[in-house]
C-alpha cells in the first residue's frame, strides 16, 4: 500500500476433488462438476481457446483425455479450439484418439462470392455501392482473407468520397492498407524472428509463395536442410511463422506475408540478416 503497509491472508486449503496436482485427473474432475450442474440446469457449456498450436503436449493430452471421458458420460460440455495449421498434428500428437474427437474446419480465404458479399451487402444496407472493377481490385489485393477484407473495406470506406465507391477510392485504400499491414500485422511477425531464422524467411519468400520444397529453400540459402532444421523448427513450433501442409514442404502462415518480405526484407538485402 502506498504507506508501505501490507497484509496477508494465510488460510489452508480445504482439500477437495480436482486439487490432486495432476492436470489430467483433475481437469476430468473439474469438467464432471460443471457437466453435471449444466445437466441439471438444462443447459450447456462451451470452452473456447485460441492459439492452441502453442499448448504443451501435455497439457493438450490433458485436455484430450478429460474430454474423452466427458464425452463417455454424455455430459452438456462442447470445447472449441482455433490455432494455426500445425494444431491438427499437435492434436494427434498428444493422443491417438484426437481425431475422433473433433471436427475439423480450415478457415482460410473466402469463395469469391463470399469475399464480394463481405463488402457489398454491409455497404448496400448503407446505401453505397462498390464499381465492379473497384470492388474486384479490392478483393484481389486482400487475398480473399477475412482480416484483410475487413481493413481494406474500412479504408475504401474512408476514402470514398460517396457512392460508388470507385477505383480512385480502391487504390488510395490499398496504398494506406498496405502500410497498416505492413507496420502493424506483419511487421510484428517478423521482428519474433531471430536473425537467422529471419534469413530463413527471406529465402522461402524468395523462392516464391505457396508451399515449397523445403529443400529449395536450404539451397537457396547455401545451406543443407540438416544445417537450417533448427531454425525451420523454431518457426513452426515456437514462433508460429511457417507450417508443414506435408512432409517436405513449408509455407508461412500469415496470408500474403511472403510479399512483405519480398518488398521490405529480400534475401539479396542486409536486412533480411539484421
Amino acid at each position: 500500500m502506498p504507506a508501505g503497509v501490507t497484509f496477508s491472508i494465510d488460510v489452508d486449503a480445504q482439500r477437495g476433488r480436482g486439487d490432486s496436482g495432476q492436470l489430467d485427473a483433475d481437469l476430468y474432475e473439474v469438467l464432471l462438476e460443471l457437466g453435471d450442474a449444466a445437466q441439471q440446469a438444462a443447459t450447456g457449456v462451451a470452452l473456447f481457446f485460441d492459439e492452441m498450436q502453442f499448448a504443451e503436449t501435455g497439457d493438450l493430452g490433458a485436455v484430450l483425455a478429460a474430454l474423452h471421458r466427458i464425452g463417455q458420460r454424455q455430459l452438456p460440455i462442447a470445447i472449441v479450439c482455433a490455432g494455426l495449421p500445425q494444431l491438427a498434428t499437435r492434436l494427434v500428437e498428444a493422443s491417438s484418439y484426437a481425431e475422433r474427437l473433433f471436427s475439423y474446419h480450415e478457415v482460410g480465404r473466402l469463395s469469391s462470392e463470399a469475399a464480394a458479399s463481405a463488402l457489398v451487402v454491409p455497404a448496400r444496407r448503407e446505401g453505397v455501392a462498390y464499381d465492379p472493377d473497384a470492388l474486384e481490385y479490392l478483393l484481389e489485393r486482400a487475398g480473399r482473407y477475412p482480416f484483410f477484407i475487413q481493413t481494406y473495406g474500412k479504408y475504401a470506406w474512408q476514402v470514398a468520397p460517396g457512392t460508388p465507391i470507385d477505383m480512385a477510392a480502391a487504390r488510395s485504400a490499398d496504398t494506406i492498407a498496405q502500410e497498416q499491414l505492413d507496420s502493424g500485422f506483419h511487421r510484428s511477425r517478423w521482428n519474433r524472428a531471430t536473425p537467422a531464422e529471419r534469413r530463413y524467411l527471406a529465402a522461402l519468400a524468395d523462392v516464391g509463395d505457396g508451399p515449397q520444397s523445403t529443400a529449395d529453400v536450404s539451397a537457396r540459402l547455401g545451406l543443407t536442410q540438416q544445417q537450417t532444421a533448427v531454425q525451420r523448427q523454431n518457426l513452426i513450433d515456437v514462433k508460429g511463422l511457417l507450417y508443414s501442409p506435408q512432409r517436405g514442404l513449408i509455407d508461412f502462415t500469415a496470408p500474403l506475408f511472403g510479399d512483405y518480405v519480398r518488398r521490405h526484407h529480400p534475401l539479396a538485402d542486409d536486412a533480411a540478416v539484421s
